[in-house]
């Protein structure tokens, strides 16, 4: 899996050859492997390990109270330096090149951008749900993600279930324009 990680306005590619939840990944950065693996990840604090270096983050509250799970940066802290940081996938970033969707005209299926395990589902079949309100949330490398909805809706299916292990691409909720 791909991502496109950013630090204070400078890309990397990061290529995750072994994205397995919990466990060391091995990585490419700019060419070069590493080994690297989220120790604990809070609100209020990210520990990291990389190439057995250990490094510990302080996470700023991000405007709005919450953490972001789509691609907004996110400012850590380290030794008294600043760091903004914003990680995308390559779905994220196939979403932000597409055309700006004018109105949904079918349902729309919600997928999963990386795996993880789900830990939380917010709302169920039948309900009504805004535009970017959340329907779930997913653990992934140790970090948890608000998914949101795409579109303003009712939730047709909930396609699975607190606990459950997802592969990225896979659906997660399905909801009709409303």
């Amino acid at each position: 899996m791909k991502l496109e990680v950013t630090i204070d306005g400078r890309t990397f590619e990061v290529d995750l050859v072994d994205p397995s939840p919990g466990a060391e990944a091995r990585v490419v950065v700019d060419g070069e492997e590493r080994v690297a693996a989220v120790e604990s990840a809070s609100p209020d604090e990210v520990i990291v390990r990389v190439d057995g270096r250990r490094f510990r983050f302080a996470v700023e509250p991000h405007p709005g109270g919450e953490q972001a799970a789509d691609g907004t940066p996110v400012r850590l802290l380290h030794r008294n330096r600043c760091f903004d940081v914003r990680v995308a996938s390559e779905i994220d970033r196939l979403r932000a090149r597409a055309p700006g969707r004018t109105t949904a005209s079918g349902p729309v299926t919600i997928h999963s951008a990386l795996p993880g395990v789900v830990r939380q589902i917010f709302l169920e079949p039948g309900s009504d749900v805004d535009e970017g309100a959340p329907i779930l949330t997913l653990e992934a490398m140790k970090m948890e993600n608000e998914i949101r909805a795409e579109i303003a809706g009712r939730i047709e299916s909930i396609h699975v279930q607190p606990g459950q292990v997802v592969a990225a691409r896979e659906p997660l909720a399905t909801i009709v324009p409303g």
